[in-house]
């Protein structure tokens, strides 16, 4: 009879930690980023903010520094490092100073990609003259 109710215990254990498990994997699965966008500040300091659905990692991917010719078209001047990202986390609001890839009297713009889950999105900030 102990070795019948021990079993019955075991199983009930098992199956909740199965379900657990398997509800926090959807919850990683189904993350949307549902905001994004870049500020760039006259100083060349970027803000990144992300807002998300469920719970992830929030990083921060291949930022690259934009110049604007006398034309008007822009290009790529640099790749730029990322910003730290956000564990488990919801939201991400995090800066960066760029102003040391830049220079005085030129018009820049930054372009980067937000990653949360399986889920990605592309911002750029608007120009600013340094």
């Amino acid at each position: 009879m102990n070795k019948r109710i021990i079993a019955i215990v075991l199983v009930v254990a098992l199956v909740l930690g199965i379900c657990a498990t398997g509800s926090a994997a959807a919850l990683r699965a189904s993350t949307t980023i549902t905001s994004a966008s870049i500020y760039l500040s006259s100083s060349m300091k970027a803000t990144f903010t992300c807002m998300c659905t469920g719970l992830n990692n929030i990083t921060v991917k291949s930022v690259k520094l934009e110049v604007q010719a006398a034309n008007g078209t822009w290009s790529t001047a640099s790749s730029l490092p990322a910003p730290a990202g956000a564990t488990n986390a919801l939201s991400l609001n995090v800066s960066k100073d760029y102003s040391s890839y830049c220079t005085k009297g030129k018009t820049y713009r930054i372009t980067a990609t937000f990653e949360a889950g399986a889920s990605s999105v592309s911002r750029t900030s608007s120009a600013v003259t340094y």
